[in-house]
């Protein structure tokens, strides 16, 4: 994932990541694809809420 640069891309991680997770719990392995999506799409959001101030 690339960095979050507008609100669509930062509405749709947030969509994502939802949906993530309903499937990933802490039985997932770190190396599943679902894991790794979900937290490459959180950092990526919160970097992005970092950036533009969000509380």
């Amino acid at each position: 994932m690339s960095k979050i640069t507008n609100i669509e891309q930062y509405e749709k991680s947030l969509s994502r990541i939802n949906e993530l997770l309903k499937i990933v719990d802490n039985d997932t392995p770190r190396s599943d694809k679902n894991f790794v999506e979900l937290e490459m799409l959180s950092k990526s959001v919160a970097e992005y809420e970092t950036a533009n101030n969000f509380s």
